[in-house]
């Protein structure tokens, strides 16, 4: 497959459930890839309390997707993203901050 997207895609279309473990750091999403989990998806509100802010967008887009880019670099198996309301307050918004911000990555 050529890259994370088609990979976490095709875990979508087998038989058996796709388990996530709900990561706040990298550490976490270390600990759940080398339990073989096939895919990982980041908690906001963990990553927020982490951060000591509460859940509903309290930390910023920057320091979220600090946490986000350094959680994907740290592993080779997909990870889900949790963007809590997007950070926008339009569709073309959260657009630009997930394709343009490349938080897929």
């Amino acid at each position: 497959m050529k890259n994370k997207f088609d990979r976490f895609l095709a875990l979508h279309q087998k038989e058996e459930p796709l388990l996530l473990g709900n990561v706040w750091n990298v550490q976490s999403a270390k600990i759940f890839e080398r339990q073989k989990f096939q895919a990982v998806a980041t908690s906001s509100a963990a990553i927020a309390a982490t951060l000591g802010y509460t859940d509903n967008q309290e930390m910023s887009f920057e320091e979220h997707l600090f946490m986000i880019r350094h959680i994907a670099a740290g592993i080779s198996i997909p990870l889900s993203v949790d963007l809590e309301a997007g950070y926008a307050d339009s569709p073309e918004a959260i657009y630009d901050n997930i394709v343009k911000r490349h938080v897929y990555a």
